[in-house]
């Protein structure tokens, strides 16, 4: 790493930023003393461009990984006009500054660890993250990967983080550099109401949002306007509504995650009109608009979460004050800015403050195996994983067949890491495959096993007043009323039922959501579990290939004679027996053995079934649960139970 820099490195076609001139021989002498440097700036001080192009030109290669390939190829053209060194997207072809995606960049220290064992990290002096505080899967594995090379032999690159907020990790020691800017006033703006988070409600939402912006078009406000919105469809959808009001004077712009680079390059051609923008949480990162003025933040996002069962899902929540600030600090560089947060002040006062880096909410066995398939071992990765749970994964892992004896992942092993389930459910999905049968009713009943959270199920809240046996009557009244129809021999019975009742009475999946969420409503059933159930359903065929059949109602007990005792076989180390002195309680079995004396009861609130009246022999216990008491003792659920 040379901290030197020449004094014709200032680039001379950017007039407009100057705060690496004060900065940059600081930041060179930094990162040449530290292994890891983070660079904390806002959006518009050069952070992205002027400051690879000072680092190449003190003669030092430079590889920026940023968020997604259509990013790279943007900033890639950018760079050529202000820069006479060579830059390019494409980490094979020597340059001086290279931009690619972050899973570019892991896939490329993938190669290098699997082919040379850390040997050929001679590809660049400084390796830098963009928007490293954006906590990303692909960003974590890069930082573990490097940290793997670094304790293998002593010569890696610089690792450079750069970003608005300062980087929070424990994998290594930071030295933290930070460019103090001056802005102009940010004026925060709330609503008066809150909206709905959920798909069905959101049309308010929108509607004022669309208010919001023509107003805002037609009042004195100065500035491009930038929108940030929920996912790249409803940044299409609303990009269309707001060319349906035919203002003038106005360029609309949507920005998404995917978009090619022409389309992302479009919006900062000149223009006399005033810009809008429509994006995704792609803009956090990627957008500085000189003119802009005002932001209209909708304050929601997808963002990855585990099930129970440990499968992938990305549910639509609020954002943290963190990812609010950020999208703010978009604006403020070179005017004032007025930001709306289409929250109210109470409720921004609620969310969390930030949010824990995606490989804690990701499946850590979809982890596990991405490295052995490349041949690394995720014991000497994964050590921010507390050992015991890798041990677990990895246990499970060779019992299901999803790792052989040799440690090399299998076909069912690939199999699993295409679909959004829990192991289990993924193992239990692939072995069904093998049966030549139709796969949509195994692929609802598995769904809705995985995307067990909150119950299916929806009881009345206890009124002031009530004592705890009217309470308790009205709870068994709701329950007869409504879910007495449903009740199966155990849930998965149960779910079945559910599902061919809601599907013969709404005319099945593809009727309108609004159809769906108000059978639900009078059905007492949760709308956002079966909203959840089938985006996973849609998913899981979007990704296997065979013969799904038709998407309507089935028959329960044919289905689970063969899906059964597939889940038995999966779910063997979660056997539970009844105790002959209670029907309520079964106990721990396991592989066989009679257990540690844990006794387990059956879930009768959040689980709708008829074992209590029947006591079945053998009860398999897919989701399980502890609940602490003040008492000192411990209580344990079967919240989802399979009979055969």
């Amino acid at each position: 790493m040379n901290p030197s820099v020449p004094l014709s490195s200032k680039p001379k076609t950017i007039s407009d930023i100057t705060l690496m001139d004060d900065h940059i021989q600081n930041i060179l002498t930094t990162i040449s003393n530290n292994p890891v440097t983070n660079v904390v700036s806002l959006a518009g001080t050069g952070k992205s461009t002027d400051l690879p192009i000072r680092i190449a030109e003190s003669g030092n290669k430079i590889v920026i990984a940023v968020s997604d390939t259509g990013v790279a190829k943007s900033l890639t053209s950018y760079v050529k006009t202000l820069t006479s060194l060579t830059v390019n997207n494409n980490i094979d072809v020597p340059s001086q500054i290279t931009y690619i995606s972050q899973e570019d960049l892991k896939n490329h220290l993938y190669k290098i660890i699997r082919d040379r064992v850390c040997t050929g990290l001679n590809f660049a002096d400084v390796l830098m993250i963009d928007e490293a505080d954006s906590g990303s899967l692909d960003q974590s594995l890069i930082m573990l990967l490097w940290r793997y090379c670094a304790e293998k032999r002593s010569r890696v690159p610089h690792l450079l983080l750069v970003s608005s907020a300062e980087v929070k990790t424990k994998l290594f020691d930071v030295k933290i550099y930070t460019i103090d800017t001056i802005v102009y006033p940010i004026e925060i703006r709330y609503t008066a109401k809150d909206y709905p988070t959920r798909a069905i409600g959101h049309d308010q939402l929108v509607s004022d949002t669309l208010d919001l912006i023509y107003n805002t078009h037609h009042s004195s406000a100065e500035g491009d306007i930038l929108v940030f919105t929920t996912g790249k469809l409803q940044a299409e959808s609303i990009t269309q509504l707001i060319k349906g009001l035919k203002m003038k004077g106005v360029d609309i712009y949507p920005v998404h995650k995917g978009i090619s680079e022409p389309e992302l390059d479009k919006i900062y051609l000149p223009t006399s009109n005033r810009r809008i923008v429509i994006a995704d949480s792609l803009a956090e990162t990627t957008i500085t608009l000189k003119n802009l003025g005002i932001i209209i933040d909708l304050m929601t996002d997808y963002r990855p979460e585990l099930s129970l069962t440990g499968g992938l899902r990305y549910p639509k929540r609020y954002i943290t004050k963190q990812q609010a600030t950020l999208r703010s600090s978009r604006g403020g560089r070179y005017k004032p800015l007025l930001s709306y947060r289409m929250i109210t002040k109470s409720l921004y006062d609620k969310l969390r403050d930030s949010e824990l880096p995606e490989i804690y909410q990701s499946p850590i066995h979809h982890t596990m195996l991405e490295l052995i398939e490349n041949g690394i071992d995720p014991y000497q990765v994964l050590t921010i994983f507390d050992k015991d749970a890798l041990n677990h994964n990895y246990s499970l892992m060779t019992r299901l067949g999803v790792i052989n004896t040799t440690g090399r992942i299998t076909e069912v092993g690939k199999f699993s890491r295409k679909v959004p389930l829990g192991l289990r459910n993924s193992i239990a999905l692939y072995r069904y495959m093998k049966i030549d049968t139709p796969l949509y009713p195994v692929i609802v009943l598995i769904s809705m096993i995985d995307s067990f959270g909150k119950s299916y199920f929806v009881y009345p809240l206890r009124e002031a007043g009530l004592s705890h046996a009217e309470y308790t009557l009205e709870l068994l009244e709701h329950r007869k009323r409504h879910f007495n129809p449903f009740e199966g021999k155990s849930d998965v019975h149960t779910y079945s039922n559910v599902w061919n009742i809601m599907m013969d009475e709404v005319g099945g999946p593809d009727v309108p959501s609004s159809d769906i969420s108000d059978w639900c409503e009078d059905n007492a059933i949760r709308y956002e579990n079966i909203a959840e159930v089938m985006t996973v359903i849609n998913n899981i065929i979007d990704n296997i290939d065979g013969g799904i059949g038709p998407n309507k109602s089935f028959d329960t007990d044919n289905t689970m004679d063969l899906l059964g005792p597939i889940l038995a076989d999966i779910y063997s180390d979660r056997k539970y027996i009844f105790d002959d002195t209670n029907i309520v309680r079964v106990r721990y079995v396991g592989n066989g053995k009679i257990g540690n004396g844990k006794y387990y009861t059956i879930d009768s609130q959040n689980g709708i079934n008829s074992i209590e009246r029947d006591t079945p022999d053998t009860v398999y216990g897919l989701i399980t649960s502890t609940i602490s008491s003040n008492y000192g003792a411990d209580f344990y659920l079967i919240s989802c139970s399979l009979v055969l």
